[in-house]
């Protein structure tokens, strides 16, 4: 007998929408039909969508010496509640996962706290090229090229002998583009916008440093923000396929002016830009030029976050909202295709990011009609706290599955034990 049956369900799959059943066994989907299957547990999805879980390839959960901010119990429990099955977290923490040693600490903090499904990256740093050939099943290996928040920051030119020893076994690298010689030259305290001393030119000439020596490598860059960076990433994908990037909601819906009425919580790198950029970006999104949407979550206190700009650190949390955000932007498809599918893609995990037979039973009860206002006390985010306060939205998440296990159910988180995704 079978585990679980959703039943009365929308099901997205990636050729249309069909109102059937979802049976799960063994933690897979093992069918999709439109007959009753005896089994152990059944759940009735009234009608409502039921969708792939969504996949944020791009999150900072914090914990061993920031857990006062945030911890994988938490902000697990976040993404659960936002229709999250699977995040890739980055590895500047405190202290740095630069090393193998490093990144089996972390693999036993995650593995006994996550609610949801993850993978990890690993931090590249100048002298650290030997820990990068021991990597095994990592999301990637992370290059910050600008100074961010942590510790971990690396030298352009020194990025032609880490591509060459990562293409012969495919690994993808993670690219932070602020090109650090120019955020030199722009810096000082006095300024009306944060952009003024992030410009988009660091972006656009990091990317290019990037692509020019990727030697067919993977390079996936993160958090686009401006048309000058997109006019890089179009080069670039013109001469070479494995070129792929990723933009945030806050950058898709804030801009400076908004920077300029909330301060420091909304100090983030690379920064929040112009309208124009704005339009830039969610044109690349729409006609697939941009690949996903990841949220770049990066939890800090109010308190942090109430320091003078030149203090507060950068980031803003965002897990728990991308869903309904974004189905305000594309609509159902291309929420799926830019939040679900394209992560799954091009990172390669294995079995999601997608409702078939055969996959992981990761997946979301979505009724998106529902109504509701974002509001920080009404996150599970330990932070408490959102850009986007007050901001009405449609798309309630009803329940949420990691591999047939139920980890939300619309109101409470359900702890279940996450496991770390394969990649390909």
């Amino acid at each position: 007998m079978a585990e679980l049956l959703v039943k009365d369900a929308r099901i997205v799959t990636p050729a249309n929408i069909i109102e059937a059943n979802i049976v799960v066994e063994g933690g897979r989907i093992k069918r999709i039909t439109k007959q009753d299957v005896p089994t152990d547990e059944e759940i009735d999805a009234n009608g409502c969508y039921v969708i792939p879980g969504l996949i944020d390839a791009h999150v900072h959960f914090r914990d061993f010496g920031e857990s006062y901010k945030a911890d994988w119990g938490t902000e697990s429990g976040a993404a659960a509640a936002g229709g999250v099955t699977t995040v890739l977290d980055m590895p500047n923490n405190q202290p740095v996962v630069n090393s193998i040693a490093r990144l089996d600490e972390k693999r036993k903090l995650v593995a006994e706290k996550s609610v949801v499904d993850y993978g990890l990256f690993l931090g590249a740093e100048n002298e650290n090229l030997e820990e990068i050939k021991k990597a095994e099943n990592v999301a990637g290996i992370k290059f910050f090229l600008g100074k961010s928040t942590g510790d971990l920051l690396f030298a352009e030119n020194n990025l032609g002998q880490f591509f060459k020893v990562m293409k012969p076994r495919r690994m993808l690298a993670a690219c932070h583009c602020e090109k650090l010689a120019l955020l030199d030259k722009y810096k000082r305290d006095k300024f009306e916008y944060f952009t003024e001393v992030r410009p988009s030119l660091c972006e656009a000439k990091s990317i290019r440093d990037v692509t020019v020596n990727m030697c067919d490598n993977r390079a996936h860059i993160c958090h686009v923000t401006s048309e000058a960076g997109l006019a890089e990433v179009v080069r670039a994908k013109q001469l070479n396929k494995n070129v792929t990037c990723e933009v945030t909601p806050q950058h898709l819906l804030l801009n400076k002016t908004d920077e300029r009425a909330m301060g420091a919580k909304l100090k983030m790198y690379p920064p929040l830009r112009t309208k124009v950029d704005q339009a830039a970006l969610l044109k690349a999104l729409r006609e697939g030029v941009i690949d996903l949407v990841s949220t770049d979550h990066a939890p800090h206190t109010l308190e942090e976050k109430g320091k003078d700009f030149t203090e507060a650190p950068g980031g803003v949390p965002g897990v728990e909202t991308r869903l309904p955000l974004m189905l305000g932007l594309l609509g159902m498809r291309d929420m799926i295709r830019t939040c679900c599918e394209a992560p799954a893609r091009v990172f390669g995990i294995r079995n999601k990011g997608f409702l078939l037979q055969g996959y992981d039973a990761d997946f979301v009860v979505l009724d998106p009609k529902k109504e509701w206002k974002i509001t920080g006390d009404n996150l599970f985010t330990k932070c408490k706290w959102t850009p986007f306060e007050g901001k009405e939205v449609k798309g309630g998440v009803e329940a949420t599955f990691v591999r047939g296990q139920q980890v939300f159910d619309g109101e409470q988180i359900i702890e279940t034990k996450g496991k770390e995704a394969q990649f390909s």
